[in-house]
């Protein structure tokens, strides 16, 4: 059995090489699913988009990228980050978030064009590592690795000596 192969793409700047490498950790010898490109490929497409003079040049350079040596079986597509949308009137180079917007829809409208389906992932990096995760576990129909449990919060006030604790107060609430 072949294992799947896994295309990872994103406009520059949109923590695709972080995403590469926190996923080159989690294969095994033998594993269900490989990457099809790997760090240095993956920076030669984002040196083409940018250097591109054109949306049809952009294409021409996904197309070469993406359909080589075949389409790949999964394509996980970083999105840019919100948390940077949100601060965008704060940013100093708004052309650079401009111009991460211009790839990403160029992304979407080849992948779109080919007919080629695209899981989207956001959140920061391990966020979308873990939604990677998910989603080739999703496509190889394997159960999804979960992520780490979190301590359950604890009420800090039980000894608080602050008599408008809102704890005291709702306490006394119940019958």
């Amino acid at each position: 059995m072949q294992p799947l192969r896994v295309a990872i793409l994103g406009a520059p700047g949109t923590g695709t090489s972080a995403l590469l490498q926190s996923l080159q950790t989690h294969i095994s010898d033998t594993p269900p699913w490989q990457l099809q490109h790997d760090a240095a490929a993956l920076h030669t497409l984002e040196q083409q988009l940018l250097q591109a003079p054109d949306e049809a040049s952009r294409q021409q350079a996904i197309a070469a990228h993406l359909l080589q040596p075949a389409a790949p079986e999964l394509i996980l597509l970083s999105a840019p980050d919100q948390s940077a949308a949100a601060s965008q009137a704060q940013d100093a180079d708004r052309a650079a978030w401009a111009q991460r917007q211009v790839l990403n829809q160029s992304l979407r409208s080849a992948l779109t064009h080919w007919g080629l389906s695209y899981t989207l992932l956001y959140g920061d990096g391990p966020a979308r590592c873990q939604a990677a995760l998910q989603a080739i576990a999703f496509a190889l129909r394997i159960p999804a690795p979960q992520p780490p449990a979190h301590q359950r919060w604890r009420w800090p006030c039980e000894k608080c000596s602050d008599p408008a604790c809102e704890h005291r107060l709702f306490r006394s609430l119940i019958p």
